[in-house]
Protein backbone atom coordinates (compact mmCIF):
# COMPACT_ATOMS: atom_id res chain seq x y z
CA UNK A 1 0.00 0.00 0.00
CA UNK A 2 0.69 4.02 -0.12
CA UNK A 3 3.55 4.67 2.51
CA UNK A 4 1.98 8.24 2.30
CA UNK A 5 -1.37 7.07 3.60
CA UNK A 6 0.07 4.85 6.22
CA UNK A 7 1.27 8.09 7.64
CA UNK A 8 -1.56 10.50 7.20
CA UNK A 9 -3.21 7.58 9.48
CA UNK A 10 -0.47 7.60 11.90
CA UNK A 11 -0.23 11.19 12.11
CA UNK A 12 -4.00 11.35 12.62
CA UNK A 13 -3.93 9.24 15.13
CA UNK A 14 -0.89 11.11 17.11
CA UNK A 15 -2.79 14.52 16.92
CA UNK A 16 -5.99 12.80 18.36
CA UNK A 17 -3.94 11.43 21.05
CA UNK A 18 -2.46 15.31 21.59
CA UNK A 19 -5.74 16.62 21.61
CA UNK A 20 -7.28 14.39 23.75
CA UNK A 21 -4.18 14.82 26.20
CA UNK A 22 -4.90 19.13 25.61
CA UNK A 23 -7.95 18.33 27.14
CA UNK A 24 -7.68 16.11 29.40
CA UNK A 25 -4.42 16.83 31.41
CA UNK A 26 -6.09 19.21 33.51
CA UNK A 27 -8.25 17.28 35.23
CA UNK A 28 -6.82 13.91 35.41
CA UNK A 29 -2.71 14.45 34.97
CA UNK A 30 -1.76 10.44 35.52
CA UNK A 31 -3.71 10.16 32.61
CA UNK A 32 -1.68 12.74 30.25
CA UNK A 33 1.19 10.98 30.61
CA UNK A 34 0.30 7.99 29.46
CA UNK A 35 -1.54 9.44 26.15
CA UNK A 36 1.59 11.04 25.48
CA UNK A 37 3.54 8.27 25.71
CA UNK A 38 0.91 6.43 23.76
CA UNK A 39 1.58 9.37 20.87
CA UNK A 40 5.35 9.09 21.00
CA UNK A 41 5.17 5.01 20.98
CA UNK A 42 2.75 5.44 17.93
CA UNK A 43 4.51 8.00 16.09
CA UNK A 44 8.30 6.61 16.56
CA UNK A 45 6.17 3.29 15.09
CA UNK A 46 4.95 5.38 12.00
CA UNK A 47 8.15 6.48 11.07
CA UNK A 48 10.71 3.04 11.85
CA UNK A 49 8.33 0.30 11.40
CA UNK A 50 6.36 0.59 8.27
CA UNK A 51 4.63 -2.83 8.28
CA UNK A 52 3.93 -2.28 11.79
CA UNK A 53 2.22 1.08 10.78
CA UNK A 54 0.65 -0.79 7.82
CA UNK A 55 -1.27 -3.03 10.18
CA UNK A 56 -2.31 0.08 12.06
CA UNK A 57 -3.26 1.82 9.05
CA UNK A 58 -5.65 -1.40 7.77
CA UNK A 59 -7.09 -1.87 11.01
CA UNK A 60 -7.87 2.00 11.82
CA UNK A 61 -9.13 1.97 8.04
CA UNK A 62 -11.51 -1.51 8.84
CA UNK A 63 -12.77 0.57 12.20
CA UNK A 64 -13.64 3.83 10.23
CA UNK A 65 -15.79 1.38 7.62
CA UNK A 66 -17.43 -0.41 10.35
CA UNK A 67 -18.24 3.22 12.07
CA UNK A 68 -19.60 4.69 8.41
CA UNK A 69 -21.93 1.50 7.95
CA UNK A 70 -23.18 2.03 11.56
CA UNK A 71 -23.28 5.89 11.43
CA UNK A 72 -25.63 5.68 7.98
CA UNK A 73 -28.19 3.71 9.45
CA UNK A 74 -28.11 6.42 12.59
CA UNK A 75 -28.37 9.51 10.35
CA UNK A 76 -30.82 7.69 7.90
CA UNK A 77 -33.59 6.89 10.66
CA UNK A 78 -33.00 10.45 12.21
CA UNK A 79 -33.70 11.96 9.14
CA UNK A 80 -36.97 9.83 8.60
CA UNK A 81 -37.65 10.19 12.52
CA UNK A 82 -37.27 14.07 12.45
CA UNK A 83 -38.88 14.81 9.20
CA UNK A 84 -40.45 12.27 7.17
CA UNK A 85 -42.67 10.63 10.15
CA UNK A 86 -44.32 14.13 11.08
CA UNK A 87 -44.83 14.86 7.68
CA UNK A 88 -46.35 12.05 6.75
CA UNK A 89 -48.66 12.46 10.13
CA UNK A 90 -49.31 16.51 9.18
CA UNK A 91 -50.47 15.29 5.92
CA UNK A 92 -52.73 12.38 7.10
CA UNK A 93 -53.64 14.99 10.01
CA UNK A 94 -54.96 17.41 7.02
CA UNK A 95 -57.05 15.02 5.16
CA UNK A 96 -54.25 14.38 2.19
CA UNK A 97 -54.98 10.80 2.01
CA UNK A 98 -53.05 9.61 -0.39
CA UNK A 99 -51.03 12.00 -3.20
CA UNK A 100 -51.18 9.33 -6.00
CA UNK A 101 -54.95 9.27 -6.30
CA UNK A 102 -56.36 11.93 -9.42
CA UNK A 103 -59.23 14.30 -8.45
CA UNK A 104 -62.18 11.54 -8.88
CA UNK A 105 -60.62 9.21 -6.49
CA UNK A 106 -59.31 6.81 -9.04
CA UNK A 107 -55.95 5.93 -9.09
CA UNK A 108 -53.43 6.86 -11.95
CA UNK A 109 -52.30 3.09 -11.76
CA UNK A 110 -53.24 1.28 -15.66
CA UNK A 111 -53.36 -2.43 -16.18
CA UNK A 112 -51.44 -3.56 -18.94
CA UNK A 113 -52.02 -7.13 -20.06
CA UNK A 114 -49.28 -7.65 -22.56
CA UNK A 115 -47.31 -10.59 -23.77
CA UNK A 116 -43.91 -10.16 -24.40
CA UNK A 117 -42.46 -11.38 -26.96
CA UNK A 118 -38.25 -10.71 -28.26
CA UNK A 119 -38.99 -7.46 -30.45
CA UNK A 120 -40.41 -6.25 -26.82
CA UNK A 121 -36.88 -6.83 -25.46
CA UNK A 122 -35.02 -5.78 -28.21
CA UNK A 123 -36.71 -2.25 -28.50
CA UNK A 124 -37.07 -1.52 -24.67
CA UNK A 125 -37.71 2.19 -25.16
Amino acid sequence: MNRQKHLETILVLVLALGVVYWFSHVKRPELGKYLLLAALVLGLIGVFMPWVADKIHIGWMKLAHVMGWVMSKVILTAVFVVFLLPMAYLMRAFGKKNVKLKAGGTSYYQERNFLYDKDSLEHVW
